[in-house]
């Protein structure tokens, strides 16, 4: 049977393009680039809803809360899309592409921690909904150590994912 034809060798080009890693790198910048913008825009929309109602400091403080934590995400995703286009061609490129991909979520998300637990206790002890709430300076020393731990979490288990191809590497020599 002859498979030298378009019928069976349609897919080669995509399959060989996809195991040296290429596309799968192309693909994770353009989806960091994609989340990247989208946390911009969304951190300026979300800051933008308690406008609508009133404007006081409380309102103002969460538009450059919300706006910052989408700066910073946004920063972060541009970054780790660079550092996902910089990762070299290997053997185990897509190991390496996804360790970088798990210290993104846990700084987006450390990075979230932070800033809700910041500003969630100064608005505790600042405004009068902190009389309901207890905790203002709890929330402002928790929020920085939960945010702390996640990433160091998230950095522990992408370090051992991308441990696994070196150690792979090394038993085949």
């Amino acid at each position: 049977m002859n498979t030298n034809n378009i019928f069976f060798n349609l897919c080669h080009p995509i399959l060989s393009k996809l195991s040296d890693g290429h596309m799968i790198k192309l693909g994770f910048r353009f989806f960091l680039g994609l989340f990247a913008v989208v946390s911009l825009l969304g951190g300026l929309y979300l800051g933008f809803q308690p406008l609508d109602a009133a404007v006081d400091i409380w309102s103002i403080l969460f538009f450059l809360s919300s706006a910052f934590t989408g700066w910073i995400v946004f920063q972060i995703c541009w970054f780790r899309a660079g550092t996902i286009k910089d990762t070299p061609d290997s053997k185990f490129v897509v190991s390496a592409i996804f360790s970088v991909f798990i210290r993104t979520i846990g700084e987006i998300t450390a990075t979230i921690c932070t800033v809700i637990g910041v500003m969630g206790g100064l608005i505790a002890i600042f405004s009068d909904f902190g009389r309901m709430i207890p905790g203002g300076p709890i929330a402002i020393i928790a929020g920085p150590v939960v945010g702390f731990l996640i990433i160091s979490f998230f950095y522990f288990i992408a370090e051992r994912l991308s441990a696994l191809p070196a150690i792979a590497a090394n038993t085949q020599k």
